[in-house]
C-alpha cells in the first residue's frame, strides 16, 4: 500500500475509518465518487447505474469520439505533460520507477557499498558508505546511554516522528494538500527513493542497533527489524530539507535554513529515543545529500552531482551531527566524510517526466 502524504486514512485519528465498510460518510457516501470507484461497497449503487443506463442510453451506438491529437487515430504516446492526467498513485509508481532505474549496489570490500548510477554513456559513483568498527559503536553505546535523560522532554516529538514528518516540514514550508498537492507528491517520490536506497544499504552494512549492545537501553519505541546505519530518518528529513528550498525557489529565504535545523532535530530524536547511534545520523546525512543532487538533476537541467564519501573508520567517535546546521559544514568538518570538488561533479541527464514534475511543483509556490 502506498502510504501519500496529508491523506487522512494515514492518520492515526482515522484509522478505524479507514479499514472499515462501514465508514460510507468518511468516504463522500455510497452514492459518490467513492461508491462509484469501488472504495465503498454498495450493490444498490451498481444496480441503479445499470439501471439508469439501460432506460436512457439509446439503442444504436452513436459516432465514436476521435478529437485527440492524433498519430494513428490515438493519443500521441508518452508525453511527459500527460502526468497530470493519471491519478496520484500511479504517478507514484511511474516517477519512482523512473529515478530508481540506473541505480546499482556494488560491495566493494565487506562492509562497504558503493551506489553506482548507470545510463546511456553515463556510469558514475553516487555515494560510498563504509560501516564503521565495533570500538567506535561500543563507544557510542554510552553516548546513547547519556541521553536518555531527555526523553520524557522530547516523547510527543519522538513519537509524532516515528511516521513521515509532513506535518513539521508543512509547518516550515507552507505546504498544504490541495495548494501545494505536487510539491507534496515530488517530496513523497524523492524520500521514497531515498529510503530504498537507505535501506538497501542498511541490509549490506549489517550494522546492530543499541539495544543490541546493551538491554540498558532500553528504547522508548519498538526498535525496528532492520539495521541502524545509515539512519533513515536522518537520511529522508534531510533530503526533505535540501529538496525543498529548490522547488520554493529564491523568494522563500530563509525556509531551507530552518528546515535543516529541523532534520538535525528530528535525526537527534532517534538517538534520544535509543534506536541509533549518533554516527548513524552522520551517514544518513551524507545519503541525503547524494540522493536529493541525483533527483534534482533528473528533474532539472543543468544540475549536477557531487560523488560523495562516508568512511565510517575515520569517524569520531566522540563527535556528532547535532549543531551541524548545513550539510557542507559536516563535510568542511570532516568527521570521516568528503564530497568530489565541482570540477568533478557529473550529471545523469534529465527525465522528462521528473522535470515535469518539478515544473508542476515550482509553479505552485510563483503568485501571477
Amino acid at each position: 500500500m502506498v502510504l501519500m502524504p496529508f491523506n487522512s486514512a494515514n492518520s492515526a485519528n482515522s484509522a478505524n475509518s479507514a479499514n472499515s465498510a462501514n465508514s460510507a460518510n468518511s468516504a463522500n457516501s455510497a452514492n459518490g465518487l467513492a461508491g462509484y470507484s469501488g472504495w465503498v461497497t454498495s450493490p444498490g449503487l451498481l444496480a441503479g447505474l445499470n439501471l439508469s443506463r439501460t432506460a436512457t442510453t439509446p439503442s444504436a451506438l452513436r459516432p465514436l469520439r476521435n478529437d485527440w491529437p492524433t498519430v494513428d487515430g490515438l493519443p500521441a504516446p508518452g508525453p511527459a505533460a500527460n502526468l497530470g492526467r493519471w491519478d496520484q498513485i500511479t504517478r507514484f509508481h511511474l516517477l519512482t520507477t523512473e529515478l530508481v532505474t540506473g541505480l546499482q549496489f556494488v560491495e566493494d570490500m565487506p562492509g562497504q557499498v558503493t551506489v553506482w548510477y548507470t545510463g546511456g554513456s553515463v556510469q558514475r559513483e553516487i555515494v560510498t558508505v563504509r560501516r564503521p568498527d565495533a570500538a567506535l559503536f561500543r563507544a557510542q553505546v554510552d553516548r546513547v546511554f547519556t541521553r536518555v535523560g531527555e526523553r520524557a522532554d522530547r516523547a510527543a516529538e519522538i513519537l509524532s516522528q516515528v511516521p513521515m514528518q509532513y506535518a513539521y516540514w508543512a509547518a516550515v514550508a507552507n505546504l498544504h494538500p490541495e495548494r501545494t498537492a505536487w510539491t507534496n507528491e515530488l517530496v513523497h517520490v524523492a524520500l521514497h527513493v531515498t529510503m530504498l536506497v537507505t535501506q538497501r544499504l542498511k541490509h549490506m552494512l549489517t550494522t546492530p542497533r543499541p539495544v543490541e549492545w546493551s538491554p540498558q537501553i532500553q528504547p522508548l519505541l519498538l526498535t525496528p527489524a532492520y539495521g541502524a546505519l545509515p539512519s533513515g530518518h536522518a537520511a529522508e528529513s534531510h533530503a526533505a530539507a535540501l529538496l525543498l528550498p529548490e522547488v520554493l525557489g529564491p523568494a522563500h529565504a530563509g525556509v531551507g535554513d530552518q528546515l535543516l535545523r529541523l532534520a538535525e532535530r528530528i535525526a537527534d530524536n532517534r538517538v534520544v529515543a535509543g534506536l541509533h547511534f549518533p554516527v548513524d545520523s552522520i551517514a544518513g546525512k551524507v545519503v541525503a545529500q547524494a540522493m536529493t543532487e541525483y533527483v534534482i538533476a533528473r528533474g532539472i537541467a543543468g544540475a549536477r552531482v557531487h560523488s560523495t564519501w562516508f568512511d565510517g573508520l575515520g569517524a569520531n567517535p566522540q563527535e556528532d551531527a547535532q549543531g551541524v546546521d548545513t550539510v557542507a559544514a559536516l563535510f568542511a568538518a570532516g568527521r570521516g566524510t568528503a564530497r568530489a570538488a565541482a570540477a568533478q561533479a557529473w550529471t545523469p541527464g534529465t527525465s522528462p517526466l521528473v522535470m515535469e514534475l518539478f515544473r508542476r511543483a515550482q509553479a505552485e509556490h510563483i503568485y501571477a
